[in-house]
């Protein structure tokens, strides 16, 4: 019974984490709730960084959070012992490093978080006999969540040394061959995604998606039709992109309030968001 108590950080009734704490700490945040025993919720719109409780949801996701959720999710997806009930805690050189190890018959998850917003060289006390480690042996610590590793002896594993950044977590992977690099390959699509802030007062972000190298087109038009700025006239490579529209024309003067019209074409995609400009 309560084997796998329901985790979050956030839901309904809650104020959302990241309105009153920054990305990096949102994402330490993130990164532990998927990482330790019990059903990790993820609440409506957590994923892009929605602010609101109850309100539309802005997917246009503004602190590119996506992509950490899914490796996140990837990562609990494909190393078992972080789905188990059990959980043991390593002592660190550290005060402010929290550190822990998930270990079934299939794999063995060491994780790091460091909780002070300056980088952190840590010292892990990992048991290297209660984890079955040969002193001799070579072993590789994969960092799956930020794609690194580093070799080491089982020896070397007792007193295992690394850089932690301010509010960063490291989670390995134990194993006797490099894993970095093993996740599904990411796919793209064309897609424009809607500007935020909007309505925007000063500046707005853009982004959009493309899923191969090619000419892309973005640009800005008021409610007549006419071209008030080309932000974009090119070629990208695959991948999530964004820019940045200064409310200011070709001339670099700055336009009026009102309504304007993002165009996104790629190939044979195209597509228009509506803006809207505050003074």
């Amino acid at each position: 019974m309560n084997r796998f108590p329901l985790r979050f950080l956030e839901n309904h009734d809650e104020t959302r984490y990241i309105a009153y704490n920054t990305l990096e700490q949102t994402k330490l945040m993130a990164a532990l709730l998927l990482t330790i025993p019990g059903m990790p919720l993820i609440y409506s719109g957590q994923e892009v960084g929605e602010v609101t409780l109850r309100d539309k949801i802005d997917w246009s996701d503004p602190n590119n959070l996506r992509p950490y959720y899914k490796k996140l999710c990837w990562i609990r997806n494909n190393f078992s012992s972080i789905r188990n009930s059990e959980l043991t805690r390593l002592s660190t050189s550290s005060q402010t490093v929290y550190s822990f190890y998930r270990k079934n018959n299939e794999n063995i998850v060491i994780c790091g978080f460091n909780f002070y917003s300056g980088g952190n060289y840590t010292i892990f006390n990992i048991p290297i006999a209660e984890l079955g480690i040969h002193p001799d042996s070579t072993y590789y610590m994969n960092d799956v969540l930020n794609n690194e590793y580093i070799q080491v002896s089982g020896s070397g594993l007792s007193n295992f040394g690394t850089n932690l950044p301010g509010y960063g977590a490291k989670i390995f992977v134990l194993s006797d061959s490099i894993l970095i690099g093993i996740e599904e390959p990411t796919f793209y699509v064309n897609k424009l995604n809607q500007n935020h802030p909007n309505p925007f007062k000063g500046t707005t972000d853009i982004r959009f998606q493309i899923p191969d190298f090619s000419k892309v087109s973005l640009k800005i038009y008021d409610v007549s039709g006419r071209l008030v700025r080309t932000l974009i006239d090119g070629k990208l490579d695959a991948g999530y992109h964004r820019s940045r529209w200064d409310g200011k024309n070709e001339e670099g003067r700055k336009i009026g309030a009102g309504v304007y019209f993002c165009k996104f074409t790629n190939n044979q995609f195209s597509d228009t968001r509506k803006m809207i400009l505050v003074k």
